[in-house]
């Protein structure tokens, strides 16, 4: 049989039909073998995952819109403000924490502002200090422990000499306080 054998056969309209014929029935039987069992296996995973025990839901927690994490952490940010009033008392505290770890503070600048966004006001310390590094650590470390509105903005080191023990820091407190709660 020679090329051209097979082009005429082609050219007639029954073998047309007879190959086409034979494309769709491959199609079915490649969908039966599968695609259908597939299906019946997705089917039953669906029924297995239906028939999972499910969690009961909290009557209380279904009813109550879910708070989004900024919320969340602004109401945990709120829990940790200190009272404005108060603020004479931690000033003093950073000057005790000082005179504790053994260093001077000179002169210090103090600033308040109204955060109007959030409702509480931030009180902002800068202090001048000298000493050990580790006893300015020290201290940094005791001063907010023992106040805890309080968070360092800002350190800048600043050393006379590659051989000097001693550092110069200037730090930023900053103290979140807010009206008295009632």
């Amino acid at each position: 049989m020679s090329l051209i054998d097979i082009d005429l056969a082609l050219r007639r309209p029954s073998t047309l039909y007879a190959f086409g014929i034979g494309l769709l029935l491959l199609a079915i039987v490649i969908h039966q073998l599968a695609t259908v069992p597939m299906t019946r296996r997705i089917d039953e995973r669906a029924r297995d995952y239906a028939q999972l025990p499910r969690p009961a839901m909290d009557a209380t927690i279904a009813g109550a819109p879910a708070k989004t994490l900024l919320e969340e952490r602004f109401a945990a940010f709120t829990q940790t403000l200190g009272e404005k009033r108060a603020l004479g008392a931690m000033v003093g505290l950073v000057f005790e924490q000082a005179e504790k770890h053994g260093l001077v503070l000179a002169q210090a600048e103090y600033k308040l502002e109204l955060d109007k966004a959030g409702g509480f006001h931030v009180y902002q310390m800068r202090l001048p200090v000298r000493g050990t590094y580790l006893r300015l650590r020290a201290f940094v470390d005791a001063t907010l422990a023992r106040i805890p509105c309080a968070a360092l903005e800002d350190v800048d080191f600043k050393r006379d000499a590659i051989a000097a023990t001693e550092v110069e820091a200037r730090l930023r407190f900053l103290f979140f306080v807010q009206e008295a709660v009632q």
